[in-house]
């Protein structure tokens, strides 16, 4: 789902049992944060990489904030 992700919504969002969430962000393109049927939220990179599609993982949220995570995908 692609959508304007914001600390309030990640907080916010509960874990699916039966199937991992990604949440894809409109402002920075490639910034994806992942949610895990436990509940790990997770910050990924979704690039292309020699003509193949990679993720890269960033962080976990809270141990990366939502600022952090975006910096870091524009370094890359």
């Amino acid at each position: 789902m692609k959508r304007k992700l914001t600390t309030k919504f990640i907080e916010g969002q509960k874990p699916n049992p039966s199937k991992r969430l990604d949440f894809l962000d409109e402002l920075m393109p490639g910034l994806v944060l992942r949610i895990s049927t436990s509940g790990t939220k997770t910050f990924c990179l979704h690039k292309r990489i020699n003509g193949k599609m990679r993720r890269l993982t960033i962080g976990r949220f809270g141990v990366v904030s939502l600022a952090e995570a975006r910096k870091r995908v524009q370094q890359v």
